[in-house]
């Protein structure tokens, strides 16, 4: 099925089947736009029928106008034969597809749909063998193409990155391992294998849809980290120069908690956001944070409740974001609902979190207070400060100053700071009484 839904985050109504009545289709689709006219196209795994002769079973691609109005499949095997399920896609700035799957624990990719002159190729082989998992595919703004995966095969464990040929889609050079990926662990290095797609995002996104003046040239694969319980999210960058040899640490959890469903997308300035979910089986949630341009400094943590709080047997099993023009994220979930299971799609929108300071923080008495206001420690502009029943607004500096007191006896002052378009920040101050 397909739906569509404005910048604002509203859902269309009513909803167009792409195909139906099919023997079998597997539940992870895949839906990016090509051609310079910005059609849709939608990749499937599925069988449309038992007949011994059936064309369209493995890998398959139907195409729509950019409303999505009308759809209409392609005949045959859209990865010529090689099999698979859950393809996913993405687009260089003409429109060409690539996309990539996974069969058997190995990895295929390949340039263009069916009838194009490029054949697939296999990348797990380069890694010795069994086995690959959960690939995903991004196609940067200079128009290199990288795939990433999962690997199992013995001592090439974690997870690796693959440049392609753009002309063609074959492998350049050898899989680089993302950093922190494996853990040193009774003497070996092992990882928590992530059953959802190892997502990656290209900075300022591409493909015909983006008409931004952006044009840097990053690379971001966000995964989980930590043994043997997944409790860290990492980023990993890879610049024009190549893949960077270490990867941030954007989330930690302790107590042998675990992070699940790792996420990564870009928006068309430039930032990149990195999502989450932790908590357990009655109390999960959905988490994120927004970097500056370059992803060197990573903003405050927001986030969102569960859909339906106080149940059993609550999971985020994936999140798919996708970044907005007005700054936020739009937020897609699959989310098992109670004990069963139940399986649903839930979508939000997640504006990027203030992050505000104080100096001094603690004084006595009465004192002017210097507050900043920043966003991944970019200075924020025109937001509004308010402490002690005092307000002003942040200069193009991001500071605001206030003159907070006299109290006479000892008193916790919460500061916060507003502005549309952004979450709250909040930040105490403690006054002790007196002059």
């Amino acid at each position: 099925m397909h739906i569509g839904m404005g910048q604002n985050g509203q859902i269309a109504v009513g909803t167009t089947a792409i195909q139906t009545g099919w023997t079998n289709i597997w539940p992870v689709p895949d839906l990016i736009q090509t051609g310079t006219d910005g059609h849709l196209l939608a990749l499937f795994g599925g069988t449309r029928s038992t007949d011994p002769n059936e064309t369209n079973e493995g890998i398959n691609a139907a195409t729509a106008p950019q409303d999505g109005s009308s759809w209409s499949l392609q005949a045959g095997d859209a990865a010529n034969g090689q099999g698979g399920n859950d393809p996913i896609g993405a687009t260089d700035v003409g429109g060409t597809p690539f996309f990539t799957w996974e069969s058997s624990g190995q990895i295929y990719v390949r340039r263009g749909l069916q009838g194009s002159t490029s054949p697939s190729y296999e990348l797990q082989a380069a890694l010795g063998g069994c086995c690959g998992y959960t690939p995903d595919i991004a196609v940067g703004r200079r128009g290199d193409v990288w795939v990433t995966w999962y690997s199992s095969a013995s001592g090439k464990e974690g997870i690796w990155a693959q440049e392609l040929d753009p002309a063609t889609a074959a492998p350049i050079g050898s899989p680089s391992k993302m950093p922190g990926s494996t853990t040193a662990f009774n003497g070996t290095q092992e990882s928590v294998q992530q059953i959802t797609r190892t997502p990656i995002a290209a900075q300022g996104g591409t493909g015909p849809a983006a008409e931004d003046a952006f044009t840097g040239g990053n690379i971001y694969i966000a995964y989980t980290a930590g043994y043997p319980a997944a409790n860290k999210l990492r980023v990993w960058t890879i610049t024009p120069d190549g893949p960077s040899t270490d990867s941030e640490v954007v989330a930690s959890v302790g107590n042998n908690r675990s992070i699940g469903a790792p996420a990564v997308a870009t928006d068309r300035a430039g930032r990149t956001w990195a999502l989450w979910a932790a908590g357990d089986a009655s109390n999960m949630n959905i988490y994120a944070r927004r970097s500056n341009v370059g992803a060197t400094k990573w903003g405050a943590t927001v986030g969102a409740r569960f859909p339906n709080p106080n149940q059993l047997c609550q999971a985020i099993p994936e999140i798919t974001p996708e970044g907005t023009l007005n700054g936020a994220v739009d937020v897609f979930a699959t989310v098992i609902e109670g004990c069963g299971p139940q399986y649903a799609l839930w979508h939000t929108q997640l504006e990027p979190g203030l992050s505000l300071s104080a100096n001094p923080s603690r004084f006595k008495g009465k004192e002017k207070v210097t507050f900043k206001v920043t966003d991944a420690g970019v200075p924020v502009r025109g937001a509004k400060v308010t402490a002690g029943g005092e307000s002003a607004t942040t200069n193009s500096d991001g500071i605001a100053r206030i003159v907070v007191g006299p109290y006479s006896s000892d008193k916790r002052v919460v500061a916060k700071a507003v502005k549309d378009g952004y979450v709250r920040a909040l930040q105490a101050l403690r006054v002790q009484g007196g002059n």
